[in-house]
């Protein structure tokens, strides 16, 4: 929810890098984390997120995540039943061909 509170203070006129920054390294430096998590740089835990678009817009898909350095396999039960899916469709197409 965190994320999205920020996307619409960008709406209301917030500049993207300061509601980015609220979301990360301010907010981890408020909780008192910040020379752990909150940025990427060399001895933190890095959690990241690869994104179609500008993670402030719920519009956006999360492509790939990485929590504390490590990828968190983005399969969810819906992909995988498309995935499944598509691989029948793709399946029955080679056999009419």
């Amino acid at each position: 929810r965190l994320p999205w509170e920020a996307g619409v203070a960008v709406a209301f006129g917030l500049p993207e890098e300061e509601a980015l920054k609220a979301v990360t390294i301010n907010a981890a430096e408020f909780m008192g984390i910040g020379d752990r998590v909150g940025s990427l740089e060399p001895g933190k835990q890095a959690t990241l997120l690869i994104t179609t678009g500008t993670p402030l817009d719920m519009t956006s898909d999360i492509e790939q995540s990485y929590i504390q350095g490590r990828e968190i396999n983005m399969m969810d039960i819906q992909k995988f039943f498309f995935e499944k899916y598509m691989q029948k469709v793709r399946q029955k197409r080679r056999v009419v061909s």
